[in-house]
């Protein structure tokens, strides 16, 4: 079952691999959310990018070189 009507730009950077907690590294999404974008309308793809967007930035805050530094 395809999703008619227009869609958001994959936020796919052709990085596809999952972390222990099945997030990919490259773009940030779950592998279930990976796997229903071709489906998802517009808001469910908002919402997708929302998340992966917030992950990418939690991640980025808990590798950054000086963290090892911090209490």
């Amino acid at each position: 079952m395809s999703r008619a009507g227009p869609a958001l730009r994959s936020p796919c950077v052709q990085l596809c691999v999952l972390d222990a907690e099945q997030i990919c590294l490259g773009c940030g999404r779950s592998a279930d959310e990976i796997g229903r974008w071709p489906q998802a309308d517009l808001a469910e793809q908002a919402d997708i990018l929302s998340r992966a967007a917030q992950r990418q930035s939690r991640r980025a805050q808990t590798t950054t070189p000086d963290s090892k530094d911090k209490p």
